[in-house]
């Protein structure tokens, strides 16, 4: 699989297409754990189907953010020697030609709770644990990574010149997403 050390020059074009998925990532993110944190929320194989919903789309949106930096074990950023996919859409692909974009370690999530999720949802091993309890902190995940979805969605130079594009912030999850 080839790796990209760096952010890649996209066009226009793929970074709409881009923003769309990362659209639908925060729609369903946000709708999910607004649900988890509902007095009335699913119980029994609904709430397990929500919960794995919501992790998966924190991890997605976090792999995003974090781009070609992951937050160590001290709480510090630091490179991902090996690169990342290149297919992968990474936050940096945003601002190749623009503003800067400066994230910072405590606005991502933390490396214990990103393992943690990544067992959860990966793998089937020893550190993967099953509960009887709920004990996620859903809305501390939602809060943490609501302040950098709001950040990247005020910087982002693709919003400021597609402004119709925050329409798709607004659409119900599911409403007009299909994998083909």
């Amino acid at each position: 699989m080839k790796k990209k050390k760096s952010p890649l020059r996209k066009t226009e074009e793929e970074l709409i297409v881009a923003f769309e998925q990362i659209a639908y990532e925060i729609n369903m993110f946000q709708y999910c754990g607004n649900l988890l944190q509902s007095p009335e929320r699913p119980e029994c194989s609904e709430h397990a189907i929500l919960m794995e919903s919501f992790l998966i789309h924190a991890r997605n949106l976090n792999g995003f953010f974090c781009g070609l930096e992951r937050v160590n074990n001290e709480g510090k950023l630091e490179k991902i020697e090996q690169g990342v996919p290149e297919n992968d859409v990474i936050v940096e692909e945003f601002f190749v030609s623009g503003a800067p974009w400066k994230k910072l370690a405590e606005e991502l999530l933390p490396k214990e709770l990103r393992d943690k999720i990544n067992y959860q949802l990966a793998h089937i091993s020893y550190e993967r644990t099953i509960s009887r309890a709920d004990t996620w902190d859903y809305e501390s995940i939602q809060e943490c990574l609501q302040r950098i979805l709001d950040k990247f969605i005020s910087t982002v130079s693709l919003v400021k010149s597609h402004p119709e594009l925050l329409e798709l912030l607004d659409e119900p999850p599911g409403s007009s997403y299909f994998y083909s």
